[in-house]
């Protein structure tokens, strides 16, 4: 049986460690949200400030953090993005909601 609140941990740490990558000057958004979006699995939708967003794949999931990191660093506010708190809600032994 899949312990899935010891997997969503590991896949949330993983995607902890990509988004800190942001505080780091020589990587690129780019990079930054290639590595990011392999998290985001096909069919995903993102709740993020108010927008819904449909990940239809990782290609548009690529594309929509480069935007909304490009928009963080013109609004001045960086590119350092860390995660401060989180929730793990299992739903059943293989999925779970992470907020």
């Amino acid at each position: 049986m899949t312990n899935i609140t010891g997997a969503a941990q590991t896949a949330i740490d993983g995607y902890a460690a990509e988004m800190a990558k942001g505080s780091d000057p020589s990587a690129t958004i780019y990079n930054i949200a290639s590595s990011m979006a392999k998290f985001y699995l096909p069919g995903c939708t993102s709740f993020t400030l108010g927008t819904i967003t449909p990940f239809p794949d990782e290609e548009f999931a690529r594309t929509a953090i480069v935007q909304e990191l490009d928009r963080f660093d013109k609004m001045r506010l960086g590119r350092d993005v860390r995660l401060d708190g989180l929730r793990i809600e299992p739903l059943s032994d293989l999925s779970a909601v992470c907020c």
